[in-house]
């Protein structure tokens, strides 16, 4: 592997640590603004979609009872879902960024070992030239037409 080609890792690798912390900063505010919400504006009175069925009679249809499938905690709003898949999605993305970093790595530590495995390769293959070629030298015996140089 060049030395540009390493510089060229290094500096993606630098680049993906650097949107690794700036999404885990977003997450953080994301979640703590989310939790600072919520304990602030704890509302002991039922969600909006509660106050729907109540508004309009029952349930959805679905299920037994007039249940909707939904869980609400209770005295959290209903738009602090937005928040939450935000931050989600924003953890999506940083999980893929991992795992960039991981293959990007791997990919690094594999062109590596490779690099040092042909050059081990090279001086092996340069040492048995030398090898024959001292051998061929040395040879005192018949002259052979297979050993002559053309």
């Amino acid at each position: 592997m060049r030395w540009e080609e390493m510089d060229n890792i290094e500096a993606m690798l630098e680049t993906i640590w650097d949107l690794h912390d700036r999404f885990s900063d977003a997450i953080h505010s994301i979640s703590r603004s989310h939790f600072l919400k919520s304990i602030q504006t704890l509302d002991p009175g039922p969600p909006p979609e509660a106050k729907h069925r109540e508004v309009h009679g029952g349930g959805t249809g679905v299920g037994d009872n007039g249940r909707s499938g939904f869980v609400f905690v209770k005295g959290f709003r209903v738009d602090d879902d937005a928040a939450m898949a935000e931050a989600r999605s924003l953890n999506a993305i940083r999980t893929a960024l991992e795992n960039l970093e991981d293959q990007l790595e791997f990919f690094h530590i594999v062109q590596s070992q490779q690099r040092a495995e042909r050059d081990v390769a090279l001086a092996r293959l340069k040492r048995s030239r030398i090898i024959l070629a001292l051998r061929l030298a040395d040879h005192q015996g018949k002259k052979y037409k297979v050993i002559e140089k053309p």
